[in-house]
């Protein structure tokens, strides 16, 4: 008799508190295999707390501490539902594997780098009667690390491929890029946080459009790119920031958007649209670029055989796909091509971090294990 299966769920809600996010991932040593996912809405209340906290640098402990125990019961809802949506029971699940939800994430130049998420993970491992592993952001941090993007550990051991070079690009709230050397080591790997993806342009679309994001792109593709709006923002030092770096909504957020341009009421409010989604297709466009460029050959002068994936809620923004394949003059797919559904990746993130910290002396998945 085999092995019995070991089932994984990967639960997040990611900067963009769009939906909470519940996947169902099976991992054996030949592949991985989605099993079941759920999006689960967030209560609106609980999602403008969030975002209070996330925009204020200045809280209430007590609050707080409340709304970090309000953060494991949305999310332990959320794993009922999917229990029952697909008649599981809990004792078939391995564990669950949860970040939390990001409220501050900070890698400036103080020695004592953190990053902050609410949810907390025993009251979740009780309310669903599941094993709960966490504080991935708190252990990168602790390795040594960024804490943030997270996605690049997965992303190498899911999409590297030895004979190309591979650009994943991860587009939730904020824009992250995996980049997947060819011919190279799991530790060779790079992944930082490109800058805003999402999170500008949803919400510019609930403030001024009464609509949660620009399905398709085709309300910025209505506008035109404000050129001055554009270089006021492409100005700002984080883009010239070495790598590795990491940032966050608290950092990349409207108000963000009117310090660096104050006259920005008088612009039309499908131009802005039009530049904010610009913003993030050259930014990511550039971080592509210079890699190639820096990394051609002397002889050639050209990078070896490159392709780029998106993955997250912005893969589907076929608008922004268009632009970045004119941009880098490079086909633009996304990972539905490797075989993983884009908007499923993140979660697939966290169930498999749930899983290498477990199972690594079971066998070992197919590239770079969490670091112990």
């Amino acid at each position: 008799m085999g092995a019995p299966k070991m089932l994984f769920i990967g639960l997040l809600s990611g900067t963009s508190l769009d939906s909470i996010d519940v996947g169902l991932f099976e991992f054996t040593p030949t592949g991985t295999l989605t099993k079941a996912t759920l999006s689960y809405p967030i209560p609106w209340d609980f999602k403008q707390e969030c975002l209070k906290l996330t925009l204020n640098s200045e809280i209430n402990l007590i609050k707080f501490g409340q709304l970090n125990i309000q953060a494991a019961h949305v999310f332990a809802a959320a794993v009922k539902e999917f229990l029952r949506s697909y008649n599981l029971d809990a004792k078939q699940i391995t564990a669950i594997g949860f970040c939390g939800q990001n409220i501050q994430h900070h890698n400036g130049l103080s020695p004592y780098k953190f990053s902050i998420q609410i949810g907390d993970q025993f009251t979740l491992a009780k309310l669903s009667e599941i094993d709960v592993i966490g504080e991935f952001r708190q252990r990168d941090i602790a390795n040594g690390h960024q804490g943030a993007p997270l996605a690049p550990y997965f992303h190498q051991a899911m999409f590297s491929d030895p004979n190309v070079t591979r650009f994943i690009v991860n587009l939730g709230g904020i824009s992250n890029i995996s980049i997947l050397p060819a011919n190279n080591t799991p530790k060779d790997f790079i992944g930082y946080d490109i800058g805003p993806a999402n999170c500008l342009l949803d919400e510019w679309m609930q403030l001024h459009f009464n609509c949660e994001f620009d399905e398709d792109g085709i309300i910025s593709a209505s506008g035109t790119v404000d050129s001055a709006l554009l270089e006021a923002l492409l100005s700002d030092p984080y883009f010239n920031q070495k790598i590795p770096k990491s940032t966050g909504r608290e950092y990349f957020n409207l108000a963000w958007v009117e310090l660096r341009f104050p006259s920005l009421d008088q612009l039309s409010k499908v131009d802005v649209a039009a530049t904010l989604l610009e913003l993030t297709s050259i930014t990511i466009a550039q971080a592509i670029l210079h890699y190639l460029q820096d990394n051609a050959s002397p002889q050639t002068k050209t990078a070896a055989a490159s392709q780029v994936y998106l993955c997250g809620g912005g893969a589907h923004n076929k608008y922004l796909q268009k632009k970045l394949t004119k941009l880098l003059e490079l086909e633009v797919e996304t990972t539905a091509k490797l075989g993983f559904e884009p908007a499923w990746v993140e979660a697939g993130l966290f169930a498999w971090l749930a899983f290498a910290s477990m199972t690594d002396d079971h066998f070992e998945p197919k590239g770079a294990i969490w670091p112990h």
